[in-house]
């Protein structure tokens, strides 16, 4: 099992939307707070919307979930939106435990999270 969170970070243009691929855990590592902070610094430097696709993602914990709720705050707070995509199975469990679902825009796929962040 992958722990180290690693990333890609893709910006496309049309529609403008900022996507990241995240793979391995997000666990409250110190890729993991690298991250945060990238999100943060992204929501700062630019208005279009973020995906996060979730697909690769091996491991969450309660600090990553954390996390998540981080990157909405600081995405909301700069006027943004984010949306997060294919969710594990196992980590759309905890987020609806924890109700983040009730705030977080949380879709199936990478397409349909990028359509309704793009979306007016």
């Amino acid at each position: 099992m992958k722990t180290k969170l690693e990333f890609d970070r893709v910006e496309r243009s049309a529609p403008a939307v900022v996507l990241y691929r995240l793979t391995g855990g997000l666990i409250g590592s110190p890729e993991s707070y690298d991250f945060l902070e990238e999100i943060r610094a992204q929501a700062k430097r630019s208005d279009a919307p973020i995906v996060l696709n979730m697909e690769g993602l091996e491991q969450v914990n309660s600090t990553g979930v954390g996390i998540l709720a981080a990157c909405y705050t600081s995405v909301t707070n700069a006027g943004g939106k984010i949306c997060l995509a294919s969710v594990p199975k196992r980590l759309k469990t905890i987020l609806d435990v924890v109700r983040l679902t009730d705030v977080l825009c949380v879709l199936g796929g990478e397409e349909e999270a990028i359509r309704e962040v793009t979306s007016a």
